[in-house]
C-alpha cells in the first residue's frame, strides 16, 4: 500500500492519464459527476475537471496527505478520506457518470484480496448512475477479470492489453465496464 504521494506518483502517469481522461470524456454525454477513486495526488481528477465535460469531480483516497494535496487539483470538487467500499457513505446521494480507478485494482494495492475487490466493485456499481461507466487501469496486470465485472452486473465494453490502448510496451491494462 502506498503511504504517501511521493511513493505513489509514478512517472508513467504522464502516459496513462491522457488515455484515461480521453476515455472518460468520450463516455460522458454532457455535464457529469466523475469520481477519481484512489486519487493519490489528485492530478488525474484535475485533468478530468479541465476536460470541460465534467460538472464536478469527486475523489477518494485513504491517505490524509494525498487527500489534502488532491483538493488543490480537484478545486471546487469534493475530496474525502476513506475506502472505496464506502463511496455512498462518503458522498451520500451522489451518483456518478464515470468512476476512474487507476492502479486501484493492482494486486499489491488490493493485497491480493479478492473478497475485498468484490466489495469494491459492488460499491462502484451501486454508486454509478444507470448506464454509468467504470474505467479501471493499471501498470501491472490487474486483479480484476471480466468474470468479476460480470458477476457484479457490469457489461464489459473494453478490455485492452498493452499496446492496444497505449503507445508503448510498458505493461498496462484498461477495462471499461458499463452499469446495465
Amino acid at each position: 500500500m502506498y503511504e504517501s504521494f511521493e511513493e505513489w506518483d509514478d512517472p508513467r502517469n504522464n502516459e496513462i492519464f491522457p488515455v484515461l481522461v480521453k476515455k472518460a470524456s468520450d463516455l460522458i454525454g454532457g455535464q457529469a459527476n466523475v469520481l477519481d477513486l484512489g486519487c493519490g495526488s489528485g492530478r488525474l481528477g484535475g485533468l478530468l475537471r479541465d476536460s470541460g465535460s465534467v460538472r464536478a469531480v469527486y475523489a477518494i483516497d485513504q491517505n490524509s496527505e494525498n487527500v489534502a494535496m488532491a483538493q488543490s487539483y480537484v478545486g471546487t470538487g469534493k475530496v474525502a478520506q476513506g475506502r472505496a467500499q464506502n463511496i455512498s457513505e462518503l458522498f451520500p446521494g451522489v451518483q456518478f457518470s464515470v468512476i476512474v480507478a487507476n492502479a486501484l485494482f493492482e494486486p499489491e494495492v488490493l493485497m491480493f484480496n479478492e473478497p475485498n475487490m468484490m466489495q469494491m466493485l459492488k460499491a462502484i456499481y451501486t454508486s454509478l448512475e444507470p448506464g454509468g461507466h467504470l474505467v479501471a487501469s493499471g501498470y501491472l496486470p490487474l486483479l480484476i477479470e471480466r468474470r468479476h465485472l460480470k458477476e457484479v452486473g457490469f457489461k464489459v465494453k473494453q478490455c485492452a492489453i498493452p499496446r492496444n490502448a497505449f503507445n508503448d510496451s510498458n505493461p498496462k491494462q484498461l477495462y471499461v465496464a458499463q452499469k446495465v
